[in-house]
């Protein structure tokens, strides 16, 4: 399965393994309904440790994602990314959703004009 929820002390954590790609898109959306129906669940982490190959696409579905869990009152922190999926976040303008280990991203996401 390429995408696993599971509950941590601190909300959800959604681990995604292989391509991520515009193929994720249901199982992101399915993520993203089941995040925001857990009022407890106001931190949602997105664990990039297994991701083989990340796209362009996947960082529109991650500033989509970002955005939904805020405007449901929730955030989102991208954790463990790889080399390679790291800068593209960057590149990607999503360095505020990082969390370095041992640190806390500030989980606010620009939003769009």
């Amino acid at each position: 399965m390429p995408v696993v929820l599971s509950e941590t002390p601190d909300g959800l954590q959604i681990a995604v393994s292989g391509h991520f790609d515009f193929c994720l898109k249901p199982h992101l959306e399915q993520a993203l309904r089941v995040c925001c129906q857990r009022p407890q669940a106001a931190s949602c982490e997105l664990d990039l440790g297994s991701v083989s190959y990340l796209d362009a696409t996947a960082l529109t579905l991650i500033r989509q994602f970002a955005q939904s869990l805020q405007d449901a009152g929730a955030q989102l922190t991208l954790k463990n990314p790889t080399k390679d999926s790291l800068r593209l976040l960057k590149a990607g303008g999503l360095e505020a959703l990082l969390r370095e280990p041992g640190q806390v991203a500030d989980g606010r996401f620009p939003r769009q004009p």
